[in-house]
């Protein structure tokens, strides 16, 4: 629309993006408000970097959204359709496993992201990180879903409502929808459906429809959301969820009482987006400078921890750990506990604790990329890629502690235990290990990143269902009762190394 015939007008404009987005700037004269992704007078220049992948060069960024060119497809039209031979001469040799990605309307996905979402980077932006790459990267993307192993759901619910709402109805709209208009949802009732939920508690939070789905999130707790902090209710005899909870319903067959959030070899734990900035990307260890990493002779504290230690009082947060920690802890002069924190004060510290909060936690990555050996307490939870790095020499217990509640109370003297040595050993295992938490890839795209992580624990997903349904005789006509799946399911066979 020419900027003569613009009615978005007024005198004070609240710029969307930059360094201070939403404060009021006063205007001259009357100026459009500018939605992500446009700039100009009148808002008439459009930026394509604001869709994904700049559209491929195969199509027209429009609102913010690809608008294909005819015989292309996908989120950013990287996808041929039907694919050509020119087109898969171009496209990478496939890694991992075929994966189709569901175009749903846009109010189902990524709407949220780009009317009423400035930030689109951060702890919760994960799955935004992957799903870009799933297409820039065309290692695994399929154009024909006939061809595909797994079918990505692309949702983006923290991207809707925030971390904290319970997206239950949405998600089996979601699921009804994909039920009833495509005939691959139940070939498989669902199972070989991928889904990458970011919320506080990830897979706590989804209904009984998806519980055959693949669950990709931060999240790792083996149990229902009932059991969060009241880990001791786990222990035999089990004596049930927690059922005096204002968190949750309390009716009988409520997800939160009775669907785990998290099933170990069916769903994927996955780091959050560190997303560092460029000043901070510029401190990361080079990969091949590991070896000559130079470990602090002195820290300023024994053990860092920024940020809450309590929340409202409310004894589930962050499974007690922090509390209990306070707790005991509070006069030791090597501690500290609680306030504000940069990244500086975990490079300066010998450890850095990496609990829970309202569902997972962030610090892990955070200590991750700094080198600052974390101290994980986490009763009943799987750490992000924590299966797939058991066993290969980056394994956790060669750059953490991972500690129990029952350790607590002798936390000071368990860390003071640890010989510089190890300490040092521990910390050059985190200059080698900390590109596999990172979604960003700092080092250059041929470094392998969270990304390949993720998508070799989703063949070996994709390669347990194939055996499931063979064995089990059921699902016959899905691709992976019927086709055998070619795809990277170690890092080894991925040919990554740290």
């Amino acid at each position: 629309m020419p900027l003569g015939e613009r009615k978005e007008g007024s005198v004070e404009r609240f710029p969307l993006s930059g360094p201070r987005p939403r404060d009021a700037l006063i205007a001259p004269a009357p100026a459009c408000v500018c939605h992500a992704g446009y700039s100009g007078a009148g808002c008439e220049i459009v930026d394509m970097g604001f869709c994904f992948n700049s559209c491929s060069g195969h199509g027209a960024c429009v609102a913010r959204f690809c608008l294909c060119e005819r015989g292309w497809r996908g989120l950013d039209c990287s996808l041929a359709q039907p694919p050509s031979a020119a087109a898969q001469s171009d496209a990478p040799a496939r890694k991992y496993a075929p994966m189709y990605v569901y175009p749903l309307p846009t109010d189902y996905s990524l709407e949220a992201v780009y009317q009423r979402d400035q930030l689109r980077s951060g702890q919760y932006y994960a799955n935004l990180k992957f799903a870009a790459q799933l297409h820039s990267r065309r290692d695994s993307i399929v154009a024909d879903p006939e061809e595909a192993a797994l079918f990505f759901v692309p949702v983006m619910v923290m991207q809707m409502a925030g971390n904290l709402w319970h997206p239950y109805q949405f998600l089996r709209e979601t699921q009804r929808k994909l039920q009833h208009e495509y005939p691959f949802w139940n070939r498989s009732a669902g199972a070989d459906h991928v889904f990458f939920l970011t919320t506080d508690r990830s897979g706590c939070w989804k209904p009984w429809a998806l519980q055959h789905s693949i669950i990709i999130g931060y999240l790792g707790f083996r149990a229902s959301e009932g059991y969060f902090g009241f880990e001791e209710r786990l222990m035999w005899p089990r004596k049930g969820p927690n059922r005096h909870n204002n968190a949750y319903s309390l009716k009988t067959g409520n997800e939160a009482l009775e669907l785990d959030c998290y099933v170990p070899g069916k769903d994927v734990v996955v780091p959050v987006d560190a997303s560092l900035g460029a000043a901070e990307e510029a401190k990361l260890p080079r990969p091949g400078t590991e070896a000559s990493f130079r470990c602090l002779t002195t820290y300023k504290v024994l053990l860092f921890m920024g940020g809450s230690m309590s929340n409202m009082g409310r004894v589930e947060y962050s499974q007690g750990v922090r509390q209990a920690i306070q707790q005991l802890h509070r006069n030791e002069t090597q501690f500290v506990l609680g306030g504000k924190f940069t990244l500086g004060d975990l490079r300066a510290s010998r450890f850095c604790l990496a609990p829970s909060g309202w569902g997972w936690g962030w610090r892990l990555s955070l200590a991750i990329v700094t080198q600052c050996v974390p101290v994980i307490i986490q009763p009943n939870v799987t750490q992000p890629f924590e299966d797939l790095l058991e066993g290969t020499p980056y394994a956790y217990s060669t750059f953490a502690l991972m500690l129990t509640k029952a350790d607590i109370p002798r936390l000071p003297a368990i860390l003071r235990a640890v010989p510089q040595s190890k300490l040092c050993e521990m910390q050059r295992q985190l200059a080698r290990v900390h590109r596999a938490f990172l979604w960003q890839r700092p080092h250059g795209p041929e470094h392998a990143n969270a990304y390949d992580l993720t998508q070799i624990l989703l063949c070996r997903r994709a390669k347990a269902l194939a055996a499931k349904f063979a064995n089990a005789q059921v699902h016959q006509h899905a691709y992976l009762a019927r086709h055998p799946v070619q795809c990277a399911d170690s890092l080894e066979a991925a040919g990554i190394r740290f």
